[in-house]
């Protein structure tokens, strides 16, 4: 073999097994290769403009649009599509995944990158939803404080959550908010008194919540206590199968109810049209039937909550002239304006 055919072929090789390394840009051999073997330019769906994929993206249901841009970019990895589409709305259920995104938006500033481009907007970010049930609280308080343009926030709180990381995570308003769901379940894998032994009780975030100013985006509010459920989590037993000492009572998730009238008269309660109150076994309705409390509510859903349905009726719509959808253990009434002669039908 000539000398020149020996030197091409250690190029060749050299390239070949590291195509992208930085130094490669230091190498005029292995520049003339890459010159010579250049991407030819995307054919196919990666050839469409960005817009396209932008304008087909905005049709995705926002529960879907993370995980098919992700696979979009995965299976057409040269197409145009750009990143934000990713962040829009953001679902997370991992307990890890709220640090990696700490770190992907850049917030962590010790955190190394040789691209700038790895880094992500946080006000690309209109939707956030935490929907697993075991996390670092504190990074996650963390993480929603760089995302003030929040307009659809929904919160899991399990065992790991206190009730102080629930009021700074509402201490501050967020005045772009549309929508905001807090689900709580007080116990993990198996029912627990540790929050009733422990005295850890969320009334607090309901005073957060009561100092908010006027917010007139804000028309759905969501809080939910999910019950015991009818079978062992861990098990999967049926509850018939259940063993005697698996029998708890309700956690407690709320001390006093009284924070709950305080709400419904704060000015964060003005412009709430769609309102889902749930504690179960627990009689809430009466504290909400006050003057001027929730004024433009139309849907309220008070299941779970021990009330006679032609008793929560009429009583309720004394105080909601513009409601139109009941919902009370489980029980839909619809149009209950007309059916009573109040309010709107």
């Amino acid at each position: 073999m000539s000398k020149p055919e020996a030197c091409w072929g250690r190029v060749r090789t050299t390239v070949h097994h590291h195509p992208f390394r930085p130094s490669a840009c230091f190498d005029p051999d292995a520049q003339r290769h890459q010159r010579r073997f250049k991407m030819l330019p995307p054919t196919g769906f990666a050839g469409l403009p960005s817009e396209l994929f932008s304008a087909i993206l905005d049709e995705v249901d926002p529960e879907d649009l993370q995980s098919v841009t992700l696979a979009l970019i995965k299976s057409i990895p040269n197409a145009p599509i750009s990143s934000h589409h990713l962040f829009r709305h953001t679902r997370l259920t991992r307990p890890n995944q709220p640090w990696l995104l700490y770190q992907r938006l850049g917030l962590n500033r010790t955190q190394t990158y040789r691209r700038t481009d790895q880094f992500a907007d946080p006000l690309w970010i209109k939707s956030f939803k935490w929907l697993g049930w075991a996390v670092d609280a504190d990074v996650l308080n963390n993480l929603l404080e760089f995302l003030p343009t929040i307009q659809d926030l929904h919160i899991n709180v399990g065992t790991t959550f206190a009730p102080e990381h629930l009021e700074d995570l509402f201490r501050n308003p967020r005045h772009q908010l549309q929508r905001l769901s807090v689900r709580f379940r007080p116990y993990f894998r198996q029912a627990t008194y540790y929050q009733f032994l422990a005295g850890a009780y969320f009334d607090s975030f309901l005073d957060a919540l009561s100092s908010w100013p006027e917010i007139p985006s804000l028309t759905t509010i969501l809080i939910i206590q999910d019950p015991l459920p009818l079978f062992d989590p861990a098990e999967d037993a049926p509850a018939h199968a259940l063993r005697p000492s698996m029998s708890f009572a309700q956690p407690i998730v709320f001390f006093s109810l009284d924070p709950i009238t305080t709400l419904a008269k704060s000015p964060i309660a003005l412009h709430v049209k769609h309102l889902r109150f749930r504690v179960p076994l627990r009689t809430i309705w009466n504290k909400i039937c006050e003057p001027n409390a929730f004024p433009s509510v139309e849907i309220l859903d008070l299941s779970t909550s021990p009330v006679h349905p032609e008793q929560a009726a009429i009583a309720l719509l004394n105080g909601f002239p513009r409601l139109r959808h009941l919902i009370v253990d489980g029980k839909r009434v619809e149009n209950v304006g007309s059916s009573y002669g109040n309010g709107r039908g």
